[in-house]
């Protein structure tokens, strides 16, 4: 994976990868975040509100029926005049709180239920004014009538339309606690998505530490015992190899070339002296392109004294021959008496 990358190279791609796995898990855990509270403020706006709007509408419907039951009841004008008041006045709340709860059924179950009501609330308000209108007069005869009216038609259509509301509110307890059961296997699901996540983090980014690690640690623990050796002298055995090409694969070919050099140098300064040694000054490098550096400074020094060997030699030589032209009068005086005949 990092094999043809530089050591800084794979540094930046593991960090860039185990970003970009830290940055899915963050996304994760911001849309399960953003998911999370969308569902819960739906769950209390249509089931936590709406089961409280349900309530206060039964209740103020329980009130209405109450304030009808005392205008048909009592004789006292007055009275009458303010219990017809309270009735309109829980009438119109009624009506307010059953329109927020129009806005906030969702299920189908829901909506026929609110449907009927609807249908139902209407008959409803006619049979309760058409009970006030008949009993709120100050006439024994005309309250028996609105009692009966109430008794025999409106209660049962207020106990029909106050089960429905009942079983609307149970319905909407059933749906709140599914919604509910949904988020917590939700926020569970994403959690574990979550935690998944930075498990696989982990995991890739101690193997790619790992891989790494090694691809640095190892090659230059063997390239540290190989200088070793070489520093003791072992010029012959190889340096260790490597498939990747990163900083230490350079040192190692950097090595290689140092150790070939070497070598080289040792073997043709030994090669130039044994020669020398042996009376041929007149060989040379075999490659002189080779000495560089401070090995330019070997081979000049080998070239100053096989120059300086050169010259000596040639000066004993022609000392010799000097010697000898001089040397040879005496010789031949010495040699010519013994020469004469007697």
């Amino acid at each position: 994976m990092f094999e043809n990358l530089k050591i800084r190279q794979r540094l930046k791609k593991a960090f860039a990868i185990i970003v970009v796995i830290s940055s899915i898990a963050g996304v994760l855990g911001a849309l399960a975040m953003i998911v999370t509270m969308n569902r819960y403020q739906h769950a209390l706006t249509n089931y936590g509100f709406s089961q409280g709007d349900i309530g206060k509408a039964m209740t103020v419907f329980t009130d209405v029926r109450s304030a009808t039951r005392g205008i048909i009841g009592y004789n006292d004008p007055d009275l009458v005049d303010g219990l017809i008041t309270t009735h309109d006045e829980k009438k119109q709340a009624f009506l307010e709180y059953w329109e927020v709860v129009g806005e906030t059924v969702v299920s189908s179950k829901e909506k026929e239920l609110y449907d009927q009501v609807n249908e139902q609330i209407q008959q409803y308000w006619e049979l309760d004014q058409q009970a006030i209108n008949t009993g709120k007069v100050d006439m024994e005869e005309k309250r028996m009538q609105a009692q009966e009216l109430m008794q025999n038609q409106v209660a049962p259509l207020y106990n029909e339309i106050y089960d429905t509301m009942r079983e609307l509110m149970n319905e909407n307890v059933r749906e709140g606690d599914s919604l509910s059961s949904i988020l917590n296997i939700m926020g569970f699901i994403f959690l574990l998505i979550i935690v998944g996540v930075i498990v696989l983090a982990i995991i890739i980014a101690t193997r790619m530490e790992h891989a790494i690690s090694q691809g640095i640690a190892a090659p230059l623990d063997a390239l540290a015992k190989r200088l070793e050796t070489f520093a003791q002298g072992n010029l012959s055995d190889p340096f260790p190899t490597l498939n990747s090409k990163d900083e230490i694969a350079d040192m190692i070919h950097s090595a290689n070339e140092m150790a070939e050099k070497l070598s080289f140098v040792i073997a043709d300064t030994g090669e130039v002296m044994s020669q020398m040694a042996n009376g041929n000054y007149n060989i040379t490098s075999k490659n002189p392109d080779m000495y560089q550096g401070d090995f330019e400074q070997l081979f000049l020094s080998i070239r100053n004294m096989k120059t300086q060997m050169v010259q000596t030699l040639r000066s004993i030589e022609e000392s010799s021959r000097q010697l000898t032209w001089q040397m040879l009068p005496r010789i031949w005086q010495r040699a010519l008496p013994s020469r004469q005949v007697p």
